[in-house]
């Protein structure tokens, strides 16, 4: 299964994804393709909805303190224009050849809920965690 295949799957699933909500990333050699801004998974098979990005040049920013916008490291390729998910520093740092992050109902439902903190403290005891707060995604370029 390719990037594209496994992204559309993810995104029709509507337990595991929220409208947008999610992304997925491939790293191959030199660079990453990650879901673009402003695009679902689900439309991974219908449209072009990946970046291509310089995955080092990528590093190199967020290293140097610049991970809220990496377009600059976008290997433009057939005029693809457009902008990086704002998660994109995520899934740079991460080791993994393939990430799929998706904003599952069930999480959500668990976040939202009255004492949610201290909920989610006594299920991830042990386990290194933080929550993230929300920022509004969605501008293509």
């Amino acid at each position: 299964m390719n990037l594209s295949e496994m992204s559309h799957r993810l995104g029709v699933n509507i337990d595991l994804v929220q409208g947008a909500g999610g992304n997925t990333s491939e790293k191959l050699g030199d660079f990453m393709w990650i879901k673009a801004s402003g695009f679902e998974l689900q439309e991974a098979l219908d449209s072009d909805i990946f970046v291509k990005l310089d995955s080092h040049k990528c590093r190199a920013q967020i290293e140097a303190g610049f991970a809220e916008d990496l377009s600059s490291c976008n290997v433009e390729e057939n005029g693809n224009r457009c902008r990086p998910s704002i998660e994109t520093a995520l899934h740079c740092i991460m080791p993994h050849a393939v990430v799929a992050h998706t904003h599952s109902i069930n999480t959500i439902a668990a976040s939202i809920v009255q004492h949610h903190r201290e909920n989610l403290a006594s299920a991830l005891e042990g386990y290194r965690w933080c929550i993230v707060p929300y920022a509004k995604p969605g501008k293509r370029r």
